[in-house]
Order: C-alpha cells, then structure tokens, then sequence
C-alpha cells in the first residue's frame, strides 16, 4: 500500500465491489451485483489482522476521537438508503 502507512489510523466500507460490472462502472457502486460483505462473504473485522483492497480504505481524520470513528459505517448506511438508486418508473393497470 502506498496511501498508508503502518500505525496510520484507517477505516472501510464492509461492502467491497467489484468496480467493473455495469452498475459500478455508472456510478451505482452501492447496488453491485458482486458485492462482499466483511463478515459474510470473507472474515470479519473483528479479527486481529483483515485484507482490504487499497482502494476501499481511507485514512481517517486522527482530530475525530476514536468513539465517532466507530460510528462512520453507520453514517455511510444513511447515504445508501435504497431510494438513491432509479427505478424504471412503470406504469401498473
């Protein structure tokens, strides 16, 4: 990894996507078809060490104190609420 370093504070989202199918590649990551879920698809982060792509980690602010970095996941949920993604509008007889 090149935009961490050992000892840096980081944080990721548990979904990892795959960036290449249709609807990462328009922008609609949050909804990919092959998502994988930390904890579901591959060991959790409960464990001492875990693999996260450098792509899905970011360094976090160190001036936020630890008990608001542990909310983050929480706050990106907010965001991802189902109704961000279109639909096709259809008519219904």
């Amino acid at each position: 990894m090149k935009s961490v370093q050992i000892g840096d504070v980081v944080n990721s989202d548990s979904h990892l996507v795959c960036g290449t199918c249709d609807l990462c590649r328009n922008g609609h990551s949050d909804v990919c078809y092959n998502t994988v879920v930390i904890g579901v698809h591959r060991d959790g982060a409960m464990a001492e060490y875990i693999i996260i792509p450098e792509s899905d980690v970011n360094k976090c602010d160190l001036d936020l104190p630890f008990e608001q970095l542990a909310l983050m996941d929480l706050l990106v949920l907010r965001y991802m609420r189902p109704w961000n993604f279109p639909l096709p509008r259809r008519k219904l007889l």
